[in-house]
């Protein structure tokens, strides 16, 4: 893997040397903005290489954006997830192409589920959500888009990378286009294997004592899976647009638990299906926008323990969730300084957990009514007004026993290349199915659990222009967070684990962003995320007050280079990228601190023969430091991985 690397790097450099012609301007720095949902909030956008990147998941995408904290499992295909300035993940709803992935037992949303070759975007909005998630979080929304085509032609591609990893992927796409009809269909399937074995060093306990330590390698880890994507559109006339879409995953995995206590024998499997079906019309001069959505997801997952490594209380535990909706986006321009945006939402949601004591099933009846408006006081000026109220009927014959409001009141000002925003939003978070009914018979519900309430501020503003010819962008904001009601699990004296309203949390941050081309050649970028997290519960005097497992301070800074010249290689781009951590407590008390810790990535690509030939090659975490989640789980280091994509035409 190591010579391969090498050669493209030597194959990319060659053909530069002494030769590169002409060099291009990346994309405005400001690019990042573009928010096409709803850009009177704080949000990144991530779109093109990034997403293209060999052996890159979901998660690597959105590690070291602003706001962002993603904790892994360790490995390829390990459990990922996502949150939003000190947030919970199940605080976080996740959307890929517009259905919310977070499932219905702990309303976490896992990353490496996501199929990144697929996705065109990546839309994050921090602490205030759109209309378009049917979800208003306190911490906010992540969408994935998928991309579309109209143009014929097939693609085919292959990846290999250290500790096992092997993907294929083979795509085909037709389609006709026009002015005021035309069509698209495309078609991917994909599989990928690793056998996650990678060396990390175990101190058996002893933090503070490094004679014992050892260098023991990964086991149980591996991961297999294939997946099946259908993409569909049609403009039926100028105003009207049919998009539909379906998606189908299955993967065999190894659970391999805590470095401490790995397990031998623990094996997961997830069977997945997404199918939605959009319309969109538009009224006469684009006065008015009617958007109809529906969807559904189906996940079916199995745990299988039979030396009961897991603490399941049994040596089986399956869990099949089902969620259809139906989902109405109405916008209209009343006039020329006032636009009103409205929408219903409609779900049920079912539940089934089978393991070797019981069977239980639970469903939800979900409905949500919204409606916003837009004013613009002033060419400059703009505030947005957002109400929204969901009920959740989740006992037998009730329609809304838990209701759940939520809104937002904005400004936005405008001149030039600056932009300030101010928002201030009431959102909540109705326990998930799993945390009222339990997930198996160590992990017991709650049925008296109150949905959790928080309450989100936060200010500040987006700058772009020009010093000395160089092309700039920036952003900072400052929010704070309040949540009552927090949701945690705590273990009772039988021993089983049981969700319980015990918290009260504050936290208070700073996110700061800046881009700049400083050579027409030359990216740089940094971003920067503060957070202060604290437990107000108030359960007497403490030492320490500071929530657990959060970092308090992220710094990430990139440089990206992309060159252009005529001859057979068209392009080459390199980028690096280093993400640290500031440390973390690992325990209320604060007696536990995990040590701070960072990672170096370099991504390498170089397109030929008319951009048909894409030779891509990775290095992760290049400096080989020391990475581990919150949780015990040992990260990988230094890993290789490169991939070769062929497309017609």
């Amino acid at each position: 893997m190591r010579r391969g690397l090498r050669a493209v790097a030597v194959v990319a450099l060659a053909s530069l040397q002494g030769r590169a012609e002409e060099v291009v301007v990346q994309a405005n720095p400001a690019a990042r903005r573009g928010l096409t949902r709803d850009d009177s909030v704080a949000g990144t956008v991530v779109s093109g290489a990034p997403l293209r990147a060999p052996g890159a998941e979901a998660a690597d995408v959105l590690r070291g954006l602003p706001g962002v904290t993603v904790v892994d499992t360790g490995g390829f295909g390990a459990l990922a997830t996502a949150s939003l300035r000190g947030a919970t993940s199940a605080q976080t709803p996740v959307y890929l192409a517009g259905v919310r992935i977070n499932d219905d037992v702990g309303g976490t949303a896992d990353l490496s589920t996501v199929p990144l070759w697929l996705v065109d975007r990546v839309e994050v909005y921090r602490g205030h959500a759109p209309m378009q998630a049917d979800r208003l979080s306190i911490g906010g929304a992540i969408f994935f888009d998928p991309r579309r085509t109209v143009r014929p032609g097939a693609s085919a591609s292959l990846s290999a990378g250290s500790f096992g990893l092997r993907s294929a992927r083979v795509g085909a796409a037709l389609g006709s286009g026009g002015d005021t009809a035309g069509w698209g269909a495309l078609a991917s399937l994909a599989a990928q294997r690793a056998t996650n074995d990678f060396s990390y060093r175990d101190d058996r306990g002893t933090r503070f004592d490094a004679g014992d330590d050892r260098l023991v390698r990964r086991r149980n880890a591996d991961v297999e899976g294939r997946e099946l994507w259908l993409l569909g559109h049609a403009r039926l006339d100028r105003a009207s647009r049919l998009t539909a879409l379906a998606h189908a995953m299955q993967r065999q995995q190894g659970v391999p638990g805590l470095a401490l206590v790995p397990t031998r024998a623990a094996r997961a499997s997830l069977d997945r299906l997404l199918m939605a079906v959009r319309g969109e019309h538009r009224c006469p001069e684009d006065r008015c926008e009617l958007g109809l959505t529906t969807s559904f997801l189906r996940s079916d997952t199995a745990l299988d323990d039979p030396l009961q490594e897991l603490a399941l209380g049994g040596r089986s535990l399956r869990t099949r969730a089902t969620r259809a909706e139906q989902s109405a986006l109405l916008q209209a321009e009343l006039s020329p300084r006032f636009t009103v945006r409205s929408g219903v939402d409609l779900a049920v949601e079912r539940l089934a957990l089978d393991d070797e004591q019981r069977q239980d099933r639970g469903s939800r009846r979900f409905a949500r009514g919204a409606l916003a408006g837009v004013w613009k006081l002033h060419d400059a000026l703009e505030v947005t007004a957002l109400g929204a109220l969901e009920c959740n009927g989740v006992k037998e014959g009730a329609l809304c026993d838990v209701p759940v409001e939520g809104g937002r009141l904005g400004g936005r000002w405008r001149a030039g290349g600056l932009e300030l925003l101010v928002n201030g939003g009431r959102y909540g978070r109705a326990p998930t199915l799993g945390e009222q009914r339990g997930v198996s018979a160590t992990v017991r519900g709650n049925p008296g659990l109150e949905p959790e309430r928080g309450l989100v501020v936060d200010g500040g503003g987006r700058l772009s222009g020009r010093a000395a010819g160089v092309p700039w962008a920036a952003e900072l904001f400052v929010f704070s967070q309040w949540i009552d009601g927090l949701i945690t699990y705590q273990r009772s004296s039988l021993g089983y684990l049981r969700p319980f309203n015990v918290g009260q949390t504050r936290t208070r941050g700073l996110e700061a962003a800046a881009r700049a081309l400083p050579l027409r050649w030359l990216l740089a970028e940094v971003a920067v995320t503060a957070l202060d997290p604290r437990d107000t519960g108030g359960r007497g005097a403490r030492a320490n007050d500071i929530l657990p497992f959060r970092s308090r301070l992220q710094v990430t800074p990139a440089l990206g280079v992309r060159l252009e010249r005529r001859g057979w290689v068209e392009e080459v781009s390199l980028e690096g990228r280093y993400v640290h951590q500031s440390s973390r407590y690992a325990d209320a008390s604060g007696v536990v601190v995990l040590p701070a810790q960072g990672g170096l990535d370099l991504d390498l690509a170089v397109a030929a023969w008319h951009r048909r030939l894409l030779a891509r090659g990775r290095v992760v975490n290049v400096l080989d430091q020391v990475r581990s989640d919150v949780v015990g789980f040992p990260l990988p280091g230094r890993s290789f991985s490169a991939s070769l994509e062929l497309a017609w035409p």
